[in-house]
């Protein structure tokens, strides 16, 4: 799994962050032969405060980007 097209906002829609980015994910068989790929972009929102020093981050959401302008996929990108 990797992350790429990572997109911070600070301080908006009711959360302290909310992050946006594309989720990556490769499945290689021994040898490096690639069984499968794809890319699944997704939105998480958190609550982050900090006490002592210490950073405490809450997830109030993380789940798949149904915007319509990603459409809508029956397959990987490639397997």
């Amino acid at each position: 799994m990797t992350f790429s097209n990572i997109v911070v906002l600070f301080g908006q829609f009711d959360t302290d962050a909310v992050i946006e980015y594309t989720l990556n994910i490769e499945f290689n068989i021994e040898g490096g032969q690639e069984l499968l790929y794809d890319e699944i972009h997704m939105i998480t929102s958190a609550d982050i405060e900090s006490e002592n020093d210490v950073v405490l981050i809450k997830i109030l959401n993380n789940k798949i980007d149904t915007d319509p302008k990603w459409g809508k996929k029956t397959m990987p990108t490639r397997n």
